[in-house]
């Protein structure tokens, strides 16, 4: 039997809101993000070579049991949104039924995204390392940062990334030069979601460089604005 329409639409409406979540925070590539290989097992792109299509064909063919758990210890190509997108959305669609290997593995997936974000929010809010702690108090003692130009360093370096990323990885493959690609190399292309990821993208750099209140980058410009080296 196919899968119900009803529910496969709710499993893509909840696959994008994720995705949106994700896309205003990838900027942030700092701090708790990379504990643990999540800034990899989260957003396992770009790969070359097809790494997501060949673990998830050899997730589903294995016999072991899937979990979460069990998929924490898999190849990080299985791990997050790129295998979950191939299965919501791809061919493999027509099997995610209950009972079905593919539907077993994208509950593993869900359950190992959830725990993967639920790991940052609290690093950042006062869990294992109080990250948000880190970036307010600057100091000798901090692990992280010594001086508040540290701080300010690494938004930067996120925000210029960010940028780079969008042009260099997430256009390159369309936009010619000496690494050209097709566009099945293009971020989230099997959800048809590719402009709205650079689009969230684009929106968050913004909102990083404005500030909440016009406190952030661009105020730092006019601060000193008659400096010549900027």
């Amino acid at each position: 039997a196919e899968p119900r329409t009803a529910d496969l639409t709710a499993v893509k409406r909840a696959y994008g809101r994720v995705m949106d979540a994700w896309m205003h925070v990838q900027p942030i590539n700092f701090g708790p993000i990379e504990l643990f290989m999540r800034n990899f097992r989260f957003p396992f792109w770009p790969s070359g070579g097809s790494r997501v299509e060949k673990a998830l064909e050899a997730s589903l063919a294995a016999k072991t049991p899937l979990s979460a758990d069990q998929l924490r210890r898999a190849s990080v190509a299985v791990q997050g949104m790129p295998a979950a997108e191939l299965l919501i959305f791809g061919t493999r669609s027509k099997d995610l039924r209950p009972g079905t290997r593919s539907c077993a593995l994208l509950t593993a997936i869900s359950g190992n995204v959830a725990e993967i974000a639920r790991g940052i929010v609290a690093d950042w809010t006062g869990g294992r390392i109080d990250f948000r702690k880190s970036v307010l108090q600057t100091g000798k003692n901090n692990p992280y940062f010594s001086t508040e130009k540290d701080v300010s360093l690494a938004y930067f370096k996120s925000l210029y990334e960010a940028l780079e990323l969008i042009v260099a990885a997430k256009l390159g493959p369309v936009a010619g030069g000496a690494k050209k690609g097709s566009v099945d190399d293009l971020e989230s292309v099997v959800s048809g979601r590719t402009l709205r990821n650079i689009a969230l993208n684009i929106e968050a750099g913004q909102a990083l460089y404005l500030g909440p209140d016009n406190d952030g980058f661009t105020a730092i410009v006019r601060a000193h604005g008659g400096d010549p080296k900027l």
